[in-house]
């Protein structure tokens, strides 16, 4: 019987999905900060900062891991510089700039159907490539909110949450 490489590996190591979905980012974010603790390791991390923590590798197991206590460390580090360490929110923020937020995005494919507009018709009335439309709603990158006011106005429906 095969077992999967979390069932294989104690609490003790996450794999960059597990990493990715509690950061509530995209697996290839994580690889990313990987990339970039790598290459201050080489360069013999002259910031003296908390780097992501190293893969590791476990015999017969091609996928690498990560030490569950060095990410908790790096994590926490993270959030102390108040860097980008939000993760997705549960409701909007009041910059331009929107979080990822999967309810905002039901929100607008629901006024979008209800109004029997196409995602091309937003593209091009809102001054986006289609397929910057598809990455928004699939939540892969941020609407701005003068987008989503846009679609608000396009739709005649509310979509975001004002006090």
């Amino acid at each position: 019987m095969a077992h999967t490489a979390e069932q294989i590996v104690s609490s003790d190591f996450l794999t960059y999905q597990q990493i990715a979905d509690d950061l509530g980012v995209a697996a290839a974010s994580v690889r990313h900060y990987n990339t970039l603790a790598e290459m201050e390791r080489a360069a013999g991390n002259p910031k003296g900062k908390v780097l992501f923590p190293e893969r590791v590798y476990i015999p017969g197991i091609r996928q690498p891991f990560f030490r569950a206590d060095e990410y908790a460390m790096w994590k926490k580090a993270r959030q102390a510089t108040n860097r980008s360490a939000r993760g997705r929110r549960t409701h909007l923020e009041s910059t331009d700039r929107l979080e990822v937020n999967m309810l905002l995005n039901d929100r607008i494919r629901n006024a979008l159907s209800e109004a029997k507009i196409s995602q091309g018709t937003v593209a091009h009335t809102i001054g986006l490539s289609p397929s910057a439309v598809q990455f928004r709603l699939a939540g892969k990158s941020r609407w701005q909110r003068s987008e989503v006011e846009a679609i608000e106005r396009l739709t005649q429906q509310q979509i975001l949450d004002r006090p």
